[in-house]
């Protein structure tokens, strides 16, 4: 509090850097402080019973880095993976790989404290006094009238009585369709006001009565982030999906689609988080704020497996812990043996090639279908910046291979791709993040793209989008 230049009483209140008067309106109640000083209000989150909450980490935005959220993550994030770098032991011990989402509400204690703060006096500013028209609480279970007639009647000659006025708008907004038609101008020469007030009023009392609260899309992208900040388990953001560390040792992949859902889940009991336009808005600031887009160009070449990371090492290849730093996306079902020979695969390429040309390129073709194996397990394929073209009549084992290699991947790092339509945006989307891009067949009369074709093998910047989402940029 002090660093960000609050001020103690010594009695446990604090005054605020914004506050213009000399009281002491803020307090802290375990991890979390809260205000009563309308000064406050770029501060935090509004609370339930007025005021505003929140934890340090809303204050190292408002005051380290004035206001800008994205800002504040990314310093965060920048100081997190340079300490999983100092220290990967540390790393393992705090990744959890949840994805799970913070509780709907403060915890009971809290709520408690913060009730008992404010019964408490600790002097008010001119600043913080609330006007009464603005801020009294409507009551409507007083006297309220039964039916919209009566509503109308206790309003003639009060009009301005705001309990009336919510108990009319409130029986109003429970008319159907033709009521609210036949209705809507003797309310408002009722009320004095226009339609757009009318109808704003009985929004405000609908959110009122069904318990939403107002958060912006920013707030609630703010909590999903500070979240996973306490946890160590801050997301990255990389070609218009979202990655989180498990514990497995692989960086597994949310879609939009995905968080989406899970945003609608956490926040469906706030206003502004009703639409599908909603969720996307908050999944589109939560990804902003912790893109990188070469986080994962710059990882090892390597393989995870259950045991370890399989990293290519010069022209060795050797086991070192699982860990965030290693940027692995995929993990192989089984552990490598380097003491075995894959004896039946070998007899199937040597079928394929041995009966149809002489054994010194047949042994050439058959060490080349196993490099091309290796690159694609440890990843090495985009670097060499080759594409692998099986020629051969039916029958061959071209498919075979094809399979073989499949198998080895999971059905979500496998997609199909054909080179003539490298130059089609959601073609392009559909590459990101993809382990192997296998095409049966090739239409020999179509042409294929040279230009998308080249910029794809050469890991050039890649300008892609998938249906109704943002443009991203991928390799």
């Amino acid at each position: 509090m002090e660093s960000c230049g609050y001020i103690y009483d010594g009695r446990g209140n604090w005054r605020s850097p914004l506050q213009r008067g000399k009281s002491y309106a803020t307090k802290i109640f375990d991890d979390k402080w809260f205000s009563l000083s309308t000064s406050d209000g770029s501060v935090g989150a509004p609370a339930k019973s007025g005021g505003r909450f929140g934890d340090a980490f809303d204050l190292f935005v408002c005051y380290q880095h004035g206001g800008d959220h994205k800002a504040a993550f990314r310093e965060l994030g920048a100081q997190q993976r340079a300490s999983m770098a100092a220290d990967t032991r540390e790393i393992r011990a705090g990744a959890t790989g949840s994805t799970e989402m913070p509780d709907d509400s403060c915890d009971e204690a809290f709520e408690s404290a913060v009730r008992s703060f404010e019964r408490e006096d600790v002097g008010v500013d001119v600043d913080d006094v609330r006007d009464e028209k603005n801020y009294t609480d409507v009551d409507a279970s007083k006297s309220s009238p039964q039916d919209f007639e009566q509503a109308l009647v206790a309003l003639d000659g009060d009009a301005q009585n705001k309990e009336k006025i919510a108990a009319a708008v409130r029986l109003f907004t429970g008319l159907d369709a033709i009521g609210k038609a036949l209705e809507e101008a003797r309310l408002c020469k009722a009320t004095g006001l226009s339609k757009s007030n009318l109808r704003a009023v009985g929004a405000e009392i609908a959110k009122a009565e069904n318990g939403l609260s107002d958060l912006t899309h920013s707030e609630m992208a703010d909590i999903l982030l500070r979240q996973h900040q306490k946890k160590a388990d801050v997301p990255v953001g990389n070609a218009g999906a979202l990655f989180f560390y498990d514990k497995s040792g692989v960086w597994k992949k949310k879609t939009f689609e995905e968080m989406r859902v899970l945003i609608g889940r956490r926040f469906r009991k706030q206003h502004n988080a009703k639409r599908n336009s909603d969720y996307g808005g908050v999944v589109n600031l939560v990804y902003q704020s912790v893109l990188d887009e070469n986080f994962f160009t710059s990882a090892y070449p390597g393989i995870c497996t259950e045991k370890g990371f399989w990293k290519v090492s010069g022209k060795d290849v050797v086991m070192v812990p699982h860990s965030k730093e290693n940027r692995a996306r995929f993990q192989l079902k089984v552990e490598p043996d380097f003491s075995s020979e894959p004896s039946l695969f070998l007899s199937v390429l040597n079928d394929a090639f041995y009966d149809f040309i002489d054994h010194v390129q047949a042994e050439e073709q058959v060490r080349l279908v196993r490099q091309m194996f290796g690159a694609a397990i440890l990843g090495l394929q985009p670097g060499l910046q080759r594409a692998v073209f099986l020629f051969g009549a039916s029958g061959s084992g071209k498919s075979i291979a094809l399979r073989v290699l499949e198998a080895l991947f999971n059905p979500e790092d496998v997609t199909v791709v054909s080179p003539h339509e490298l130059d089609q945006d959601y073609k392009k989307a559909s590459l990101a993040h993809m382990r192997l891009n296998i095409v049966p067949e090739l239409d020999a009369d179509q042409p294929i793209p040279s230009a998308a074709f080249k910029a794809a093998l050469g890991e050039d910047r890649l300008n892609a989008r998938l249906p109704y989402q943002v443009p991203v940029t991928c390799r």
